[in-house]
């Protein structure tokens, strides 16, 4: 979900990563994606999520 500043941060910059050149980017494209760049991850890693 995107409710801080570092989430959007984070779906932006997979935006911009993939948008380019895969504009029906999947899940899967995404996670290769995180795994390739761990700094990404580490945009919101320190975020606290609220589970319900």
């Amino acid at each position: 979900t995107l409710d801080t500043k570092q989430d959007y941060e984070l779906i932006d910059a997979v935006f911009n990563a993939l948008l380019p050149t895969r504009p029906d980017f999947t899940l899967a494209d995404i996670l290769t994606l995180l795994k390739a760049h761990p700094d990404l991850r580490g945009l919101n890693d320190h975020v606290a999520h609220r589970w319900v």
